[in-house]
């Protein structure tokens, strides 16, 4: 009778310590799977789902050529008072330097301007500005894809529009038609364009110019 009850109380024992086992092992169990679910909530995401930053579009600026043949006071509600302007010949000059460009329009003389006096008809500034062109060179060929439909590139001589020099003296510069305004850069030594290259832009209906009262563009 006692061998039994010692076989019993020893039975009991050990069930009791295997249900304690289960009970450890149970908990463990639970504690790693939230781990696990923890884990993975505040890993970072894919790099699969990163966006990378887009390349600046390139095309004309529309602040600048929709100030063609406007007036002194348009200019000055779009850009503020010029840094300094003169006349000289039959053209006001306004200079800025925030934003880079240079607005040149015809003087009030209404004998001498053709009926167009006081508005603007040609702007120098940048490639960057006028294009959204970098610091990487294009060809002229590349640019002209780029923001004209018109795939005609002349080479012109000079960098002197009726009187006004843009840019630095060269023997010819790059010209070509963009959404009715003729364009006209002057390229690098290696005679690609960049962002810091000066460019010029007048409008088509401007291009017979009030000195000669002939086309520029052939």
């Amino acid at each position: 009778m006692r061998i039994n009850q010692r076989m019993m109380l020893t039975g009991a024992l050990i069930l009791a310590g295997v249900l304690a086992l289960a009970a450890c092992g149970s908990s463990k169990k639970t504690e790693t799977t939230a781990a696990a679910a923890t884990a993975a909530s505040s890993a970072p995401a894919s790099s699969e789902a990163e966006t990378t930053t887009a390349a600046p579009k390139v095309g004309l600026n529309f602040d600048y050529a929709n100030l063609m043949g406007d007036n002194y006071d348009a200019v000055v509600k779009e850009f503020g008072k010029p840094s300094s302007e003169k006349e000289a010949d039959v053209s006001r000059i306004l200079t800025y330097t925030k934003p880079d460009c240079t607005v040149v329009l015809y003087t009030d003389d209404e004998t001498a301007n053709y009926g167009r006096e006081n508005s603007v008809w040609l702007i120098e500034t940048s490639a960057a500005d006028l294009f959204g062109l970098t610091d990487t060179p294009v060809r002229a060929d590349e640019l002209a894809d780029m923001v004209s439909d018109n795939k005609k590139i002349e080479k012109v001589q000079g960098n002197n529009i009726d009187g006004y020099e843009f840019g630095k003296s060269t023997d010819s510069v790059y010209s070509f038609d963009a959404d009715g305004y003729q364009i006209q850069i002057v390229p690098e030594s290696d005679g690609t364009i960049s962002g810091k290259s000066r460019v010029v832009i007048i409008s088509l209906q401007d291009v017979e110019t009030p000195e000669s009262g002939e086309s520029t563009s052939d």
